[in-house]
């Protein structure tokens, strides 16, 4: 049997501090981790269809649907977290889930002597420095840019990456995210103009905006990469918003970027490998494909 529960963080502090970029002032908050709980020594069941004496890591997430969010207060939800679903039915083991308020949270988290692992992570050339990586789990579709009319009439076709990084257009630039090392490098090549920001949205009823489009919409930024199936699972939500923004193309789109476990240091090598392997049967498996369809919503 297996069981999936989730235990919220409890911060122990918080404090905001402003930054300006490009005259756009905008609030980062940043948070310090508890120490890892107690249930995260349990170990894999000896059932397990590929069994070892090892510790199962805890799973850390943030807030960021569809990838990995909360449903209810027992619930973790998200393609991600359906997949790693997957893996604990199909090989008998228990994952905990764990969310951390921010990303500055899980990495600081991470570095330190934990046995943990974030949900789903790009593994990018800095990050390899500090985390162990499993193989990729899911493989996103290429960026697409979330925009205003005044910024789509003025290009009036799809333009490259070099055309809109190299502009004079701000772009929204998600605080301490990679967008993939080709992105990364292209921004500080171009010396992109971009504004920071954080990851805060706006609650209306039952549905949740992220507060960027808010900001494209008012031209107080210009435009967003974002990935396909994020901005279908926010416009599904937010109709009215297909009517204040604008979406492009990249006429030649960057490579679509692998979200792979990101872990401490100090999780076991072993645990590592028999993820590696469960993620490799789990591809085989029609429970894969199930659970992308479920996600695959065109904008």
């Amino acid at each position: 049997m297996v069981y999936l529960f989730k235990i919220a963080l409890n911060p122990l502090i918080a404090h905001v501090k402003a930054g300006t970029i490009l005259a756009l002032s905008l609030l980062i908050a940043a948070y310090s981790i508890t120490s890892v709980p107690a249930y995260a020594t349990q170990s894999i069941s000896k059932e397990s269809a590929l069994n070892a004496p090892f510790k199962v890591a805890q799973i850390v997430y943030i807030e960021r649907p569809p990838f990995y969010y909360t449903k209810t207060s027992s619930e973790s939800d998200g393609i991600i977290i359906q997949l790693l679903n997957q893996i604990a039915e199909q090989q008998n083991i228990t994952l905990a889930y764990q969310t951390a308020p921010d990303w500055a949270s899980v990495v600081h988290h991470l570095k330190g002597k934990v046995n943990s692992c974030f949900a789903g992570s790009y593994k990018v050339k800095e990050r390899k420095k500090w985390f162990q990586f499993t193989d990729a789990i899911y493989l996103e579709k290429p960026y697409v840019i979330a925009t205003h009319k005044k910024l789509a009439n003025y290009f009036k076709r799809p333009p490259t990456v070099t055309e809109l990084l190299s502009s004079d257009f701000i772009m929204g630039h998600q605080q301490g995210f990679s967008y993939g090392d080709k992105i990364d490098r292209s921004l500080t090549r171009y010396k992109t103009p971009v504004a920071g920001l954080s990851y805060l949205t706006h609650s209306f009823g039952d549905n949740i905006q992220r507060h960027v489009f808010k900001l494209i919409s008012r031209q107080r930024i210009d435009y967003y990469l974002i990935n396909p199936v994020e901005l279908s699972w926010i416009l599904k939500k937010n109709p009215k918003l297909k009517y204040q923004i604008s979406v492009l193309k990249f006429a030649n789109p960057p490579d679509p970027n692998a979200r792979h476990l990101m872990c401490s240091k100090d999780v076991d090598k072993r645990f590592i490998s028999f993820m590696n392997a469960s993620i490799k049967q789990l591809k085989k498996s029609s429970a894969y494909s199930t659970v992308l369809d479920n996600f695959n919503h065109s904008y």
